[in-house]
């Protein structure tokens, strides 16, 4: 075999090794996002990737509640980002937070359907006998929280609690029970019903004081430490997407 063959088998052996190892490298990114919150966390983790070759980021959509207690029973994960600030504090509980920030605000509505067919004004037509409501799960979600909160200030918590039609376990879940026509209203997240068709939303002065935060979290249990760091740092930056979809700052 000549030299110059030789040569040549060594640098194409040379060059696939150096392909392989590169992939091999590439560093997985485990993000836990509250389901809430999907778009403009597609969207920005969307762009990284694009311009981030040698990271891989996988994404879990779900209710915080639900994906704290994976993480507790896991101990893996990298980023969190969650759907209401009040799912920080078992978080820190548990020592899984290194650190945290406010990306942006959820402002809780009352979603109906378009053209308010039963005239629905605020949180206390819901009371009507014939007003069919969806109730979020307080322990997996956040606009569970909300909802509570909001009805307790009416002093009404009791009475609506009993009348729900159905359950929620996330956001998404309760915007398809408004869209297939199964219930007439429930809190909803502006950013998710705005732009909806066949949907709308009325405000309420109740909720518009609860407005919630939107953190989120590096944590300690992260093993791509550096590269988490990175991305977590470049979702902070970008957090003027938020707004885009319907979010407050």
């Amino acid at each position: 075999m000549s030299r110059k063959v030789l040569i040549r088998e060594f640098l194409l052996f040379f060059l696939i090794s150096a392909l392989s190892g590169c992939g091999m490298r590439k560093a997985e990114i485990h993000v836990f996002c509250a389901a809430g919150v999907r778009k403009p966390v597609e969207h920005i983790l969307k762009t990284y990737e694009k311009n981030h070759k040698n990271v891989r980021i996988f994404v879990d959509y779900a209710g915080s509640g639900k994906q704290i207690a994976r993480i507790s029973i896991q101990k893996k994960g990298d980023i969190m980002i969650l759907g209401n600030a009040k799912f920080l504090k078992p978080l820190k509980q548990k020592n899984f937070v290194q650190e945290s920030v406010v990306l942006a605000y959820h402002r809780p509505v009352i979603g109906i359907q378009a053209g308010n067919p039963h005239h629905i004004k605020g949180l206390t037509d819901f009371m009507r006998p014939r007003v069919s409501i969806a109730l979020g799960d307080k322990k997996v979600m956040s606009l569970g929280y909300v909802e509570q909160a909001a009805f307790k200030k009416l002093g009404i918590w009791p009475e609506i609690s009993q009348k729900a039609k159905v359950v929620s376990a996330s956001a998404p879940q309760t915007m398809n029970y408004l869209k297939i026509g199964a219930i007439d209203a429930a809190v909803v997240w502006q950013d998710n019903i705005k732009g909806q068709p066949k949907l709308d939303f009325v405000r309420d002065e109740v909720l518009n004081n609860l407005a919630q935060p939107i953190p989120i979290v590096l944590l300690k249990t992260s093993v791509n430490r550096r590269s988490s760091f990175e991305i977590f740092r470049y979702i902070i930056k970008q957090r003027k997407m938020f707004e885009k979809y319907g979010f407050i700052s």
